[in-house]
Parts: C-alpha cells; sequence; structure tokens
C-alpha cells in the first residue's frame, strides 16, 4: 500500500509552496525572449514534482518521493519493512503465503512448510520444531520390538515411524522376544520335542491319525491314509507326501459342449472322474453340434458338413444318405435324358457335371431340343410335348422381333446405344435389306436367308468369317435359345414387318 511519512509530506508542502524559481519571471510580452513548455505539469497546470530524482512523481504513484530506491518501476526486496514497488499486493515477508512471517517459518520458500503443517514422512522438518520425520508422522509404518535380534518382532510392543529404529523390525510373530530360536521360520525337525519353535501353534510330536508316522515326517496328520511312501490313490490327495497330487493315477476327459457324449481332443483335463461337461472319448469333429459325431448318419446337405467324424463330406463319404437321381445331359442343354439304364442315372448330393436335375428331354443328342425350346417348322418335336411341328404362327419384326431386341440389347444398340453405329430400335426399316457398315456384303437382314444376314452371324458368333468385326451380340449374354430360334425362323421366312 501507499505510505506517506512526515519527510514526503513536508516536501509535497515545500513545492506547492515555493514560488517561481530563481530567475523566473512574470512574462514580458517580449517575443523575443524563448520560453520552456517542457516542463511536466499536473492538473493545476502547475509543474509536477519529482524530489528524489527517480522518475516518478507522487501524482504517477511514486509512494515515497524523498526515496529514489521506492518507485512504480522498482522490484519489491523482501523482508526490508518497505513497500519498494508501491504495490500493496507485492509480498514483503510470508511469500509462501501460507500465513507465517518468515522469523516464524523456517521454510518461507514452501507453502507445505511451517508450525501449523502436520509432520509427514519425506525427510523434511514440516512443522518447524526442528525435527525431522520424527515417531508418529504421517506416512509412516508399524514396527515390532525384536529383542532377541532374530529378525521377528514381538506383536505386542510396536512404534509407529518413518524407519525402524533400532532394535525394531517389520515383522512380526515371535512367541518368545527373549529366544531367537523361538520365531515363524525356526526349524521343529525334532518330533520328540513338544517345543513350539515356529510360533504356529503346534508342535512335531504328534501323531493325530494314528498311521505310525509323527506330524513332523508326513504331510497331514489328520488323514490316516496319507503318510510317506503310501500307495498314490486317485483320491484328490497327495497320499505318498511327495509334493504331488494324484501323479500318475489320473485319467483324461474331454469337453462335451454339445452333450452328445463325444468330447473335443483339443479340450481335455486330467481328472481321478469326469467333471461335469466332460467324456473319456475324444472323437467328435464339432462339438458345437449334437448332430455330428461318429454315431451319426453322413447326409447331404449345402454346408458340406462331416456328419459322422470321417474325414469324408456328402458325396465323399459313400455312407451318405438323401441323395436325389440325376440324368445324364449329353447335350449339355440343362435337362437329361429319360432313360431306365443305371449308365444314364446317378445317385448323388450335388449335380455331377454332365447330368440334370430332369429326365424330360425327348433327345439328348441336340441341345436346342427340350422341353424350353420353341417349337418350330423344322419336322421336330422341339419342345418335347409329343407334337411335331404344331405350330403355324408368322413372326413379325414389329410384334416379336423388336422386344427381343429392347430387352437383350439394351445400352449398346437399344434405349440411346448405338454401338458399332448399329441401332436396333430404329425400326423394320433400319436393318432389313440395309448394308452391315462391318461387312459390307452382306445386308444386316436379308429376307429369307439367315446364312447372309449378318446380324444372325453377329448372333451365332460366326461374324468374323464372313468378314465382321467387335464382339459376339449380345455382350450380355441374355439371349435365350427360344429368342434366336424365333429370330432364325422370322429371317427364314422372309422377315415379315
Amino acid at each position: 500500500m501507499t505510505r506517506l511519512t512526515l519527510r514526503s509530506i513536508l516536501a509535497l508542502a515545500f513545492v506547492m509552496l515555493t514560488p517561481l524559481g530563481c530567475g523566473d519571471k512574470e512574462p514580458s510580452g517580449d517575443d523575443s525572449v524563448p520560453t520552456d513548455d517542457s516542463s511536466p505539469t499536473d492538473d493545476t497546470g502547475e509543474p509536477a514534482s519529482d524530489v528524489d530524482g527517480d522518475g516518478f512523481t507522487a501524482e504517477a504513484g511514486d509512494c515515497d518521493d524523498n526515496d529514489a530506491a521506492v518507485n512504480p518501476g522498482a522490484a519489491e526486496t523482501p523482508y526490508n519493512g518497505v513497500d519498494d514497488d508501491c504495490d500493496a499486493a507485492s509480498p514483503d515477508d510470508d511469500l509462501d503465503g501460507d500465513g507465517y512471517a518468515k522469523g516464524a517459518d523456517c521454510n518461507d520458500g514452501d507453502g507445505a512448510v511451517n508450525p501449523g503443517a502436520d509432520e509427514v514422512c519425506d525427510g523434511s522438518d514440516n512443522d518447524c520444531d526442528g525435527l525431522v520425520d520424527p515417531d508418529g508422522s504421517a506416512g509412516g509404518g508399524t514396527f515390532f520390538a525384536d529383542e532377541d535380534g532374530d529378525g521377528y518382532g514381538d506383536d505386542g510392543v510396536t512404534v509407529e515411524a518413518c524407519a525402524a529404529p533400532e532394535g525394531y523390525v517389520e515383522l512380526a510373530g515371535d512367541c518368545d522376544d527373549g529366544d531367537a530360536s523361538f520365531n515363524p521360520l525356526a526349524t521343529e525337525d525334532d518330533c520328540t520335542d513338544p517345543t513350539d519353535y515356529n510360533c504356529d501353534g503346534s508342535t512335531g510330536f504328534a501323531d493325530a491319525d494314528g498311521d505310525g508316522f509323527a506330524a513332523c515326517e508326513e504331510c497331514d496328520d489328520t488323514d490316516k491314509s496319507v503318510y510317506p511312501d503310501a500307495k498314490e490313490t486317485c483320491d484328490f490327495l497327495d497320499n505318498n507326501c511327495d509334493g504331488d497330487v494324484d501323479e500318475g493315477v489320473t485319467s483324461t476327459f474331454y469337453a462335451d459342449g454339445d452333450s452328445d457324449g463325444y468330447g473335443d481332443r483339443k479340450n481335455s483335463t486330467e481328472s481321478c472322474s469326469a467333471p461335469r461337461g466332460y467324456v473319456s472319448d475324444a472323437t467328435d469333429c464339432d462339438d458345437g453340434d449334437r448332430a455330428v459325431n461318429p454315431k451319426a448318419t453322413e447326409v447331404c446337405d449345402t454346408k458340406d458338413t462331416d456328419e459322422d467324424c470321417d474325414g469324408l463330406v456328402n458325396d465323399a463319404d459313400s455312407s451318405v444318405t438323401g441323395t436325389s437321381t440325376f440324368y445324364t445331359d449329353s447335350d449339355g442343354d440343362g435337362y437329361g435324358a429319360s432313360s431306365s439304364s443305371s449308365s444314364s442315372t446317378k445317385k448323388a448330393c450335388d449335380q455331377p457335371s454332365g447330368y440334370s436335375a430332369t429326365s424330360d428331354d425327348c433327345d439328348d443328342t441336340d441341345a436346342k431340343i427340350n422341353p424350353a425350346a420353341t417349337e418350330v417348322e423344322d419336322r421336330e418335336d422341339n419342345d418335347c410335348d409329343g407334337d411335331i411341328d404344331e405350330v403355324s404362327y408368322t413372326y413379325t419384326h414389329d410384334a416379336d422381333i423388336q422386344p427381343i431386341w429392347s430387352a437383350s440389347c439394351k445400352g449398346c444398340h437399344t434405349g440411346g446405344g448405338s454401338s458399332g453405329k448399329l441401332k436396333l430400335d430404329s425400326g423394320y426399316s433400319a436393318i432389313v435389306s440395309v448394308k452391315s457398315t462391318q461387312a459390307t456384303s452382306y445386308n444386316l437382314v436379308e429376307p429369307g436367308d439367315t446364312s447372309k444376314s449378318y446380324l444372325w452371324h453377329k448372333l451365332q458368333g460366326t461374324h468374323a468369317s464372313v468378314g465382321g468385326s467387335g464382339a459376339t451380340m449380345p455382350k450380355s449374354g441374355t439371349m435365350t435359345k427360344a429368342d434366336l430360334a424365333i429370330i432364325e425362323t422370322w429371317i427364314n421366312e422372309g422377315a415379315p414387318n
């Protein structure tokens, strides 16, 4: 805070009452006499005073204008009793802010050290009483008196301290602290001595189970089946006192997660008897599915499951059940031949190559003849319905052919597509008797002759043999055999509009 001493008050009064300095005169009006307007002034217009010449006036915050070492720009010097920087907030004493001045605080740089602090185990005199880590300091431990020097202390004689005082130890449990032969680690190997040297409440001289071995000679004096050299039996006990339980007499059991009576050989345990959820068998190849085990029946399934765990699945397993009958499909049209010959059929889970699930192909040597074929006038029963050439239908471009182009050639030649400058949705006149741009000696469609129709060659994949180029149509391969038969018949019948 700002302090006004008697000296500074008198100095301020002197400045206020002193007339103009020596030689200063009232202005004469003579413009030839220069005047100095650079002197600082206060709010009355009078020059401000800096008595001590430290660059700060009383009006500018100098709290002692008679002492050049005291001003707002000075550094605060601790413990000198002077507000050197004219700032009441700068501490001159109790620098650590713990409420104790330096005279009472043994460490004014640490707020945790002062006469009111609690002593803790940290190697410091926390409460400024001249003692470092005395007994009872917080954070210490309990130590036990060890008069006999055997490393174990008396449970009833303790002290709280930061470190073990002389004659004290960390370990308790000494039942006779006047004799070093008594402690928890003492040896009791004399079965005739009733003394409890190791302070555990018992002695080595006993044969409680009456098995002929003293307690100090065996590992369990409460069970007469347990003693040195006893026969090890599977009973979860160390019968012969060799440190191992049921060694060499256990059996292996396997987890049976699906409860089908067969265990998983990869998940086993040793035991005297089968634990819950375990069996002695280890032949289950899928312990998560109770329908899968060595006694199960192999059946046809889409997941190729080895139901009987013999390493073979579906058709690879001769014992498989649930097979289907498949029929020879010699022409590869997807329809099998109807025959009673065993050589033309096969029992299997999955359809074998060269076989079909149906047996209604009336000519298994011709892929164009099957129940899905379109009947055409060719003196054949194309659709295997028992009737030959039972059609008398005339195909036209607009009713039958244009829908095929639109469905099968969309994107490339219809629906805005014009790949290879070929547009198949521009109508009849754009393709019939119109020269091909790829094979110029051929019309796109030559009425009555598919061999001279370039479009037919493109559909059959023979376009390169007639001078054409590009891929077989359609690229997507979605045109059916029936659609091809319709186009072929339409061309051969004169390609009517």
